[in-house]
């Protein structure tokens, strides 16, 4: 298949010597095979993911009840979860704490290897259902103002399988009822 083996030559070749553009000093270029790539910040989420699993944290459903309850104030729930990024790097000693936690990660840190498959069952139910639903009415239909918001959602899927869930999930619940007020106040028709 061309299209594997482009990709490859690709991940293997031209992306490490198109790095060397990132640093404007230095004026050393080279095109070789470079590995060390794979170890670096560029492949985070799977290297997390490994500490996630390796460090076998877990929580059993605290850091979901955190995810769920993001509107409540510090102030009233002291001890309410920091995200999952966050808590990884606190729980391993980390000088930093601002690291992804991919969507695989939140579903072992929340209910381990079962919590990985609900986590996965979950968002294509999900996903399933809000696609269905645009396809079936809201497309068909050409002044339909929801498209938007289908293609918000489209665009928050990404940063909610990127992690972590926390914030990504009080982005995505807050650009989506910003939008239907938005629309809401748009539709009140004035005498």
């Amino acid at each position: 298949n061309i299209f594997s083996l482009v990709f490859i030559i690709g991940l293997i070749i031209v992306f490490p010597f198109l790095n060397n553009f990132r640093n404007i000093n230095s004026l050393d270029f080279s095109l070789r095979l470079e590995f060390d790539m794979f170890t670096s910040a560029n492949f985070d989420k799977y290297y997390n993911f490994a500490l996630v699993l390796f460090s076998d944290l877990k929580n059993f459903g605290r850091q979901l009840l955190g995810v769920l309850l993001f509107w409540l104030p510090r102030t009233i729930w002291a001890n309410k979860p920091i995200g999952s990024g966050a808590y990884l790097a606190e729980e391993l000693g980390f000088s930093f704490n601002n690291i992804s936690c991919n969507f695989f990660a939140e579903g072992f840190i929340n209910f381990g290897f079962t919590g990985i498959l609900l986590f996965v069952i979950f968002i294509a139910y999900i996903t399933s259902r809000i696609d269905k639903i645009y396809w079936e009415i809201v497309s068909n239909d050409e002044t339909n103002f929801l498209k938007v918001l289908y293609f918000i959602f489209l665009g928050m899927l990404f940063f909610i399988l990127r992690g972590d869930l926390l914030s990504s999930f009080a982005f995505t619940v807050g650009f989506i009822l910003a939008f239907l007020l938005v629309y809401k106040i748009g539709s009140i028709k004035l005498k």
